[in-house]
């Protein structure tokens, strides 16, 4: 009787497993490939593993193509899976400690936005910030406001809590605070066309005050208008689904594949050429609606802005209130290590 709480299969093996049950895998279409790998390795019995590790391989040796062999668990079980996926939400895990560099190496030729001072030296220069690791968000009666904290912030003797908007500095008022963000924060935003936005953010802009956000589960889920493209771009036309496969420089027109039924279009388009050799473009006369997995949102145009936790088995729990908080304290890796090692030695006398 298998009685394995916990079961670790190589990479192979679930591929063998995957072709005999006929399920595809497709990284690039979302990110629920993991959750089907899961499932796989739980339902794989002893005799799944024993066929592939021992009778597979000594055919496969003696040269003998073995026939496909359907070892499912249960006769739906292909259908039963692809229903069941359609249902998961991926969990992410949020990153909210500040590591990385306090600020990049110095650029003579960059100008940045802290000073510091040369070691044995008098005179200072200016280097760019890194490891934006946390967002601030705000409310007033102008909206929201996000105040972006550094790395570096965490141990400023001389930092304020300084807001920026419109070229302006402002201190931040404390009753104005709604939520503070990371990496893989879960938001959900309505802007002021009433469209609605929800996701995991990727990265914040400081500057221009633009969120990117990645769709729940990596799939192409935001609904884009547009009228430029590269290839490999999905577009949805007349309900369908199409990718733009290839562009015909004598003819100047993009042909597109629909992942239904793989009817073929053509559609007019200049190119236009991108500052790097990947970046070329195609600007088209009218304008498609383009399906990307990522979305950009700017910050000013946002009325409603939600934060939500995601538990370890996607369910959504909305952040009704949470409290300032600047309580985070840059260490130095090494006296991580040490702090750990202190805690451990203190475990162990009692």
């Amino acid at each position: 009787k298998d009685v394995n709480r916990i079961r670790v299969l190589g990479g192979g093996i679930t591929a063998k497993l995957r072709h005999f049950w006929g399920l595809d895998k497709n990284r690039d279409e979302n990110n629920l490939h993991h959750a089907l790998d899961a499932t796989v390795i739980a339902c794989a019995s002893f005799s799944n593993i024993y066929y592939i590790c021992g009778i597979l391989k000594e055919l496969e040796e003696k040269g003998v193509r073995p026939k496909k062999v359907q070892l499912s668990p249960w006769k739906t079980f292909r259908e039963d899976l692809y229903n069941s996926l359609h249902n998961v939400t991926v969990s992410k895990l949020v990153r909210a400690s500040a590591t990385g560099q306090a600020h990049k190496q110095p650029n003579k030729e960059k100008k940045g936005t802290l000073s510091i001072k040369r070691a044995n030296a008098q005179n200072t220069i200016t280097v760019e910030l890194a490891s934006m690791f946390r967002y601030d968000v705000y409310h007033d009666n102008d909206g929201y406001y996000c105040v972006p904290i550094y790395a570096i912030d965490l141990h400023r003797k001389d930092f304020k809590h300084i807001a920026k908007r419109n070229k302006l500095n402002y201190e931040a008022v404390k009753e104005d605070f709604v939520f503070s963000l990371y990496k893989d924060s879960y938001v959900k935003v309505v802007n002021d066309k009433n469209e609605t936005f929800e996701g995991y953010i990727v990265k914040f802009n400081a500057v221009t005050g633009q969120f990117l956000l990645e769709s729940i589960n990596g799939d192409y889920h935001y609904e884009i208008n547009t009228s430029t493209f590269k290839l490999g771009d999905y577009l949805k036309i007349r309900g369908k689904f199409f990718h733009i496969i290839s562009f015909n420089t004598d003819t100047k027109k993009l042909r597109l594949i629909s992942s239904e039924d793989d009817e073929e279009l053509y559609i007019d388009a200049e190119t236009k050429v991108g500052t790097e050799k990947d970046t070329e473009s195609y600007k088209t006369a009218k304008t498609y609606i383009k399906m990307d997995k990522e979305k950009e949102t700017c910050i000013s145009t946002i009325k409603k802005f939600q934060k939500f936790i995601v538990d370890r088995i996607g369910n959504l729990t909305l952040v009704k209130k949470e409290t300032e908080r600047f309580s985070n304290k840059l260490k130095p890796n090494n006296q991580k290590r040490a702090d750990k090692k202190e805690k451990k030695y203190k475990l162990k006398q009692g």
